[in-house]
């Protein structure tokens, strides 16, 4: 049986045309994966793509910590084209169990997931940097939502809102940074009396304070 080919983000994704990822392993200015194929990032299980996607675990604690619920989009996708990875391709290659389609898929189609339960650790990678590890997942499929609209009504704010040189940033990066753009310090002035936005920043203070970000 072939196994299932699921890409799986924080972020909507409405194309899948083969390139070379941005978030590459990249330690001390050497490539430590490859940086020449074009490739869709794929894996058989949406466990496998939490473990391959660079800070999930810190995304998903975050978005706990806002009082998000955690989804996570999978999609499924059908190909021909595909290449199992080794080492060589990308270092964590036999915990992730990571594939490549080297083409635009014949079809695919989307299902969302809440994040019910999750084991994670803290722990550090093979470079010795700080990271948060996960092991186990529950999983709940939900109706189709948009975890930048939700973050975004917590706040009180539309898309319109914020500056567009954040628009095209990755969810689970731009949460991270979001409410520190002058425009949305702007916006929290009109909405503190919000008693779900009083929750929000409460919980973003608390988790700085748990995680030392300041």
């Amino acid at each position: 049986m072939k196994p299932k080919l699921i890409h799986c983000s924080f972020d909507l994704v409405d194309d899948f045309t083969p390139r070379i990822p941005d978030s590459r392993v990249i330690w001390k200015g050497k490539e430590y994966e490859d940086c020449t194929t074009p490739r869709i990032c794929v894996a058989p299980s949406v466990l496998d793509c939490l473990k391959a996607i660079p800070k999930a675990g810190e995304t998903i604690r975050w978005m706990e910590a806002v009082g998000m619920k955690p989804i996570v989009h999978a999609y499924y996708l059908k190909s021909e084209n595909v290449h199992i990875c080794t080492k060589d391709d990308v270092l964590d290659a036999d915990n992730t169990h990571e594939m490549w389609v080297l083409d635009k898929p014949k079809d695919w189609h989307r299902v969302d997931y809440e994040i019910t339960d999750c084991f994670m650790t803290d722990g550090k990678d093979q470079f010795g940097k700080d990271g948060v590890f996960i092991h186990a997942v529950d999983l709940k499929r939900v109706r189709y939502t948009d975890n930048l609209k939700e973050f975004l009504d917590g706040l009180g704010v539309t898309y319109e809102d914020f500056p567009d040189s954040c628009k095209p940033v990755l969810f689970r990066k731009l949460a991270m940074v979001l409410d520190r753009t002058d425009l949305l310090m702007e916006k929290r002035k009109k909405h503190l009396h919000h008693k779900n936005f009083e929750n929000l920043q409460r919980r973003v203070k608390e988790y700085r304070e748990d995680n030392n970000d300041t």
